[in-house]
């Protein structure tokens, strides 16, 4: 399965725990925008696939839920590797141009 990053922006904003949106592309046929690059509190950088909110009908909190998601880990992995190698490379260029 081929999985091509498209359009990945990055947030410029250290503080922010979002560090960048895009879309992928599977296979040239099926595109998925929304995907996130964050940073967890532990400092870790990760893959978020798009959510929708919603509230709780019994606790009236603000939950969110993945819109889409991969059937298995491989597609997971692949599909996060692709975005952060796209990720760390939008990142090196742009230090680089500096």
């Amino acid at each position: 399965m081929n999985i091509s990053v498209k359009n990945l922006n990055l947030t410029n904003d250290p503080n922010n725990i979002t560090k960048a949106i895009g879309t992928i592309c599977i296979d040239d046929m099926f595109n998925i925008e929304g995907v996130t690059v964050k940073r967890s509190k532990e400092d870790n950088i990760y893959v978020q696939l798009p959510q929708r909110s919603y509230y709780d009908k019994e606790t009236q909190e603000k939950r969110y839920k993945d819109c889409c998601y991969p059937t298995n880990k491989k597609l997971r992995e692949q599909i996060s590797k692709s975005v952060l190698d796209s990720y760390y490379e939008k990142i090196k260029t742009h230090n680089s141009s500096k």
